[in-house]
């Protein structure tokens, strides 16, 4: 038994990753196309709250000003907040450290005292970039995060959102630059044109490299199709997050854990599912079709396999980025064999439900 090769694995991580920043794009544009004609700076702030939680799929978006005469910050525009203050003194420290250094980069945070921004919800984990005015100066904060009681249902903030994030402010500082200076819609809609159209070269050039993830994905899907060598696609997604709760839960050595509880080598077997084979797989364990192979993969556990499984949990558990290993397994016919496999372990969570 083998695997696609990384690299093939690495090109469809990178298309998902493209798509997400395509879509966040397009959101960006839409966020363009709503606020252009924005003349009430009250409404512009609810726009852009709004479209932080569309654009970045996160629980709550929100606008704040920063005051500089009383040093703190007031919300212009909020979304997904059940109870807030008129004022956030708590949070001067971290206000007065983005004046001082006068930033421009979109950041992410998951420690305090950032997140004591936010009293309601209580948040675990928030993206946020500063603002400027016409002199240069940060004059507020766009934010966006998700609560401690709703982070299941919500993608992690990760890194790959800080350049489209950073997009975003820079589209959200030219339009709060027209509504304050009081342009008109023209000379706004003139600049804003020029921004939309800057975005969309970059969108093309993504197209291009989503063009060319495609026929990589599509030369993948003729090898594993033609392939002579058993190729086999697994979701090993739920697999990932109990080894994951168990590392939450202080178990720092998964051998040892197994050692103390055989029973979760069962219990793991039946939390990986089997989505795709090849008919290289059909032919090797005498089947006729991939109804008899797809589906929870602890059907090609025996006690004897058992052992090799033990491993393969152990690998997941630590940094390796392939598992492989000489076993016997039966066909459905049980007729022995002794196969090598090879197992390419993902080592972001996202891309544990395609397991090669």
């Amino acid at each position: 038994v083998s695997s696609v090769s990384a690299g093939e694995q690495n090109l469809i991580m990178a298309k998902d990753r493209i798509e997400r920043e395509l879509a966040r794009f397009k959101s960006i544009q839409n966020y363009s196309e709503k606020s252009i004609h924005t003349t009430d700076i009250l409404s512009f702030g609810k726009i852009t709250a709004e479209s932080v939680v569309e654009t970045f799929e996160v629980e709550c978006g929100a606008v704040f000003l920063y005051d500089r005469e009383k040093r703190v910050i007031k919300p212009l525009g909020m979304h997904g907040f059940t109870a807030m203050n008129d004022e956030y003194p708590a949070a001067q420290k971290f206000v007065t450290d983005i004046v001082e250094t006068n930033s421009r980069a979109a950041t992410l945070s998951s420690s305090l005292p950032h997140l004591i921004l936010w009293e309601k919800p209580d948040l675990c984990q928030m993206i946020y970039s500063p603002f400027h005015d016409l002199k240069g100066r940060v004059c507020g904060i766009v934010l966006g995060g998700l609560s401690e009681d709703n982070k299941t249902f919500y993608d992690e903030i990760s890194t790959e959102m800080l350049s489209s994030f950073a997009v975003f402010v820079n589209q959200m500082e030219s339009m709060y630059h027209s509504i304050e200076s009081g342009q008109r819609d023209s000379e706004r809609t003139r600049q804003l044109e020029q921004l939309n159209w800057e975005l969309f070269r970059e969108n093309l050039e993504r197209l291009q490299i989503e063009k060319a993830l495609r026929e990589s994905e599509n030369r993948y899907r003729n090898i594993f199709n033609s392939s002579t060598v058993s190729m086999w696609e697994e979701d090993a997604s739920i697999l990932y997050k109990a080894i994951e709760d168990l590392k939450s839960d202080g178990v720092d050595d998964l051998r040892e854990y197994i050692n103390k509880h055989p029973q979760f080598i069962n219990e793991a077997s039946k939390m990986v599912r089997i989505n795709n084979v090849n008919a290289a797989t059909l032919k090797l364990f005498e089947v006729d079709d991939k109804s008899e192979v797809i589906g929870p993969f602890d059907k090609f556990i025996t006690d004897r396999s058992k052992v090799w499984f033990k491993e393969l949990l152990i690998a997941d558990g630590t940094d390796k980025q392939r598992f492989e290993c000489e076993i016997q397994v039966h066909t459905t016919k049980e007729k022995p064999l002794d196969v090598l496999m090879s197992v390419d372990l993902p080592r972001a969570k996202e891309y544990w439900d395609r397991v090669r």
